[in-house]
């Protein structure tokens, strides 16, 4: 072959490469700018073609076109643990978890978190019991912080109950009760349920600042009982359960989360708030204890209440206490 002959078939071959590059170029060309133009318009999630399209923009080889384009495809390192619904919702169990441990005091029964309105605070998920009580009264050096006309009861302690019957059962029935009571409560690390936010309890029994009114309705105020807006025999210990004494009736308790783990705020013991009018100097004052008792029927509401003597002997008066978070 001639030397011509080799030079014109060099030329050939140099411009259908020329050519091929040129059509390769374009083709990549035009798929940067589809992506480009899917960045300023709104995207169809509904279109199946999003997922080639996002394939073919996340290709290496056009990469360099590709880099500023952050819409193509999400990236690798994206967690669904960390998405920020889960992020919330991991965020609320922290919180009710540092709740929960906050609501553990020195002594006494369990307690459970409430989120009011108004502020948050722990309440007893049931009345102090006897076993819990005795423990106060033997404890050596135990406190008595109660309000000045308490002060006859300083040294008057009441008598341990030893009876094993009664050591799960709510404590009831002393004289001057309401003033151990509030001892019992400032020594485990609780006091009486007062108004939420801080402070003695409100004065109007149905007053939605008052801690105490706030977990019997189940923190709606629609609820007249704990569970519920009518009376129904069967639920808490009243006369309609003929019992006649005080009991833990397990299906007494509120219809939601979290007043469903609060027990006997209707009937059973009639429980005392940190309501009273103080009476002149240390002769005793004026409480109240709320919820109606094992006596009451459909009177044993949370709207219920009777007013008495501090230094009175009423049978059915037991408590529970609240605390601050």
């Amino acid at each position: 072959m001639s030397r011509s002959n080799i030079f014109g078939l060099v030329q050939i071959a140099r411009f259908a490469w020329s050519a091929a590059l040129f059509t390769t170029l374009g083709c990549r060309g035009g798929i940067v700018g589809d992506a480009a133009k899917a960045d300023s318009e709104p995207s169809d999630t509904s279109d199946t073609s999003d997922a080639s399209d996002a394939s073919d923009a996340s290709d290496a080889s056009v990469a360099p076109d590709t880099a500023g384009d952050t819409t193509s495809s999400p990236p690798d390192t994206i967690d669904s643990a960390v998405t920020p619904d889960s992020k919330s919702a991991d965020s609320a169990d922290s919180t009710d978890s540092d709740a929960a441990a906050v609501c553990v005091k020195a002594h006494g029964g369990p307690m459970v978190h409430i989120e009011a309105p108004a502020g948050s605070y722990c309440i007893d998920v049931r009345e102090v019991t006897t076993e819990e009580f005795n423990e106060f009264i033997i404890a050596p050096g135990a406190p008595y912080d109660a309000p000045p006309f308490c002060d006859s009861a300083k040294s008057a302690r009441p008598v341990r109950v030893d009876d094993p019957a009664q050591q799960k059962l709510p404590i009831a029935g002393h004289g001057n009760f309401f003033c151990y009571a509030h001892a019992y409560c400032k020594w485990a690390g609780k006091r009486l349920c007062g108004t939420i936010g801080g402070g003695r309890a409100p004065d109007g029994n149905t007053d939605p600042k008052s801690e105490w009114f706030f977990a019997c309705a189940d923190g709606t105020f629609n609820h007249r009982y704990p569970y519920g807006a009518t009376f129904d025999g069967t639920k808490c210990n009243t006369s309609a359960s003929d019992r006649e004494v005080p009991a833990t009736h397990a299906g007494c308790h509120g219809a939601d989360a979290p007043y469903s783990s609060i027990f006997d705020m209707s009937g059973n013991a009639a429980e005392f708030d940190d309501w009273y009018l103080a009476g002149d100097g240390a002769t005793g004052g004026t409480v109240r204890a709320r919820g109606g008792s094992w006596r009451a029927d459909d009177d044993a509401s949370c709207e219920a209440y009777k007013s008495f003597g501090s230094d009175s002997e009423y049978p059915p008066a037991g408590f529970r206490c609240c605390a601050d978070l």
